[in-house]
């Protein structure tokens, strides 16, 4: 399992972005879809597991926002409701955040460019636009009317959208169906469209070096006179 981690990480993003879609189409309720991203935090707890120190912190931060998210589950939508989510939310964005870090840091490493490496490197890419979703969302969950997501209900559907609207700004195609109103919503978008595009440019530049490196070094053991 070990080996395999970011690919299972990869299998698990998929499950939470696209599955977890498809269930929000056929009205699924949303506290059974929201279980669906205990799967993504156990995969990240074990793509970066490899490190006792790496995983206390991820623990806690995780348990920290499975335990608002417990309490905003069985409080009701009201007030409080929306203060336990909110810390929710922002200890979700820490443990995506920190669990991205971690793993970029695998990512850029000197060595083989492996299946595995290749997966992390995408599970990245992947988890920079859940990241920012849980901003988005943080941000529509504490001040309404940030994104014209247009829901009758703040809140309904908060996440879902988010994420959406997350993808859409982090791989530029700007569909314009949700868009940013306020100045710090506006701000995120223009931080994650710039980090998006940077991502893409040097990580595939550090993979073509790696793998460049590697066959060199393969030509010399090769070439050497005995």
């Amino acid at each position: 399992m070990r080996k395999e981690r970011f690919l299972i990480l990869l299998i698990a993003l998929f499950i939470f972005l696209v599955v977890r879609s498809f269930l929000v189409h056929f009205g699924f309720s949303a506290n059974f879809i929201k279980l669906l991203e205990l799967i993504l935090f156990f995969s990240c707890l074990i793509a970066i597991s490899d490190k006792k120190r790496h995983l206390y912190i991820a623990l806690f931060l995780f348990g920290a926002s499975v335990t608002a998210r417990a309490v905003a589950l069985f409080w009701g939508d009201n007030g409080f409701y929306l203060s336990v989510k909110s810390f929710e939310l922002i200890f979700s964005a820490l443990f995506y955040a920190y669990s991205c870090l971690l793993i970029l840091a695998f990512v850029i490493r000197d060595g083989k460019v492996t299946r595995d490496r290749l997966a992390a490197a995408i599970c990245v890419y992947l988890l920079i636009g859940v990241t920012w979703g849980m901003f988005f969302a943080l941000q529509e969950t504490t001040v309404p009317g940030s994104l014209s997501i247009g829901l009758d209900a703040p809140g309904a559907d908060v996440d879902q959208e988010a994420i959406y609207f997350s993808f859409v700004t982090l791989t530029t195609l700007g569909y314009g169906d949700i868009a940013p109103i306020s100045a710090p919503a506006r701000i995120l978008a223009i931080i994650e469209a710039i980090i998006g595009q940077i991502y893409l440019a040097v990580m595939i530049a550090r993979l073509v070096g790696l793998h460049i490196a590697d066959s060199a070094k393969e030509s010399r053991s090769v070439e050497k006179p005995e």
